[in-house]
């Protein structure tokens, strides 16, 4: 037999299955309806919550895209460019990192001043 996880919900329609079955006393199954609507809810609004977070990323990606230009542009650069509270650079390079994965943008690699520092630019289709 397989170690097969079961979710809460799994669990508490289980146990209320047994619990109908027994004509057990009705406040044991009102408790397991209660917990299962409760992740239910609890579900739905992480989804909703989640979606939010990604439009919120998608309009954010495109805002780089618009901002990108054939000029190599550090993440810093892109950021004061950017009109945000809050904004980080590590929020600007993910979304950097995600248009070069599409062929949106390109990614040089430059040494200025002894330091290694990542450039983007708009993706021409120029082979790097």
């Amino acid at each position: 037999m397989e170690n097969v996880k079961m979710t809460d919900t799994q669990k508490l329609e289980a146990i209320k299955e047994v619990l109908v079955a027994a004509n057990a006393d009705t406040t044991l199954i009102d408790y397991c309806d209660t917990k299962i609507a409760q992740i239910a809810a609890k579900a739905a609004k992480a989804k909703e919550r989640n979606a939010e977070k990604k439009a919120i990323g998608d309009e954010l990606r495109g805002v780089i895209a618009d901002l990108l230009t054939e000029e190599p542009q550090s993440a810093e650069a892109i950021l004061d460019q950017l009109e945000g509270e809050d904004l980080s650079v590590a929020k600007v390079r993910a979304r950097l990192s995600q248009l070069v994965k599409v062929n949106q943008a390109s990614k040089v690699e430059k040494n200025i001043d002894g330091k290694k520092k990542v450039l983007y630019t708009v993706f021409t289709g120029d082979a790097e």
